[in-house]
């Protein structure tokens, strides 16, 4: 089974960071906007929430700009998510920007609405919206 810590990263692909911000000095909360995957999941809602537990990396190293490792500063960067490839710590997340780089324990799921999602809820979600995408491509 894939490693959430990773994993999740792709799943949450085209999604936008729209809050970013420390619960706790050590859990780091990231707030996910994808209409695409969360108009599928009861209770209505636009975002996914991501609790990084044990964080003790975050920074932003944006492309011909000074790195940041100020929560407040990055979410200002409105950051889209695109893919990673990493599997081991600490996570290298592509955006059209720059690199958001994380260096984190465990990752908890929540719908914006407080309930919280399961990673394999999440990927069968994904899952099922890609299939729907790719047969209307062939009709």
């Amino acid at each position: 089974m894939e490693d959430p810590r990773f994993g999740v990263w792709n799943v949450l692909q085209d999604g936008e960071i729209t809050a970013l911000g420390r619960e706790e000095p050590t859990t780091l909360v990231i707030f996910v906007t994808i209409p695409y995957l969360r108009e599928r999941i009861e209770p209505l809602g636009d975002s996914l929430c991501l609790r990084l537990r044990g964080c003790r990396r975050l920074e932003f190293a944006g492309a011909g700009a000074q790195s940041s490792t100020s929560p407040r500063e990055i979410a200002m960067q409105r950051l889209w998510i695109l893919s990673t490839d990493s599997e081991a710590m600490p996570v290298k997340i592509v955006t059209p920007s720059g690199f958001l780089i994380l260096d984190f324990d465990a990752v908890d799921i929540s719908l914006d609405t407080g309930q919280p999602l399961t990673y394999d809820e999440l990927c069968r979600v994904c899952g099922e919206y890609w299939d729907e995408w790719s047969a209307r491509g062939k009709a």
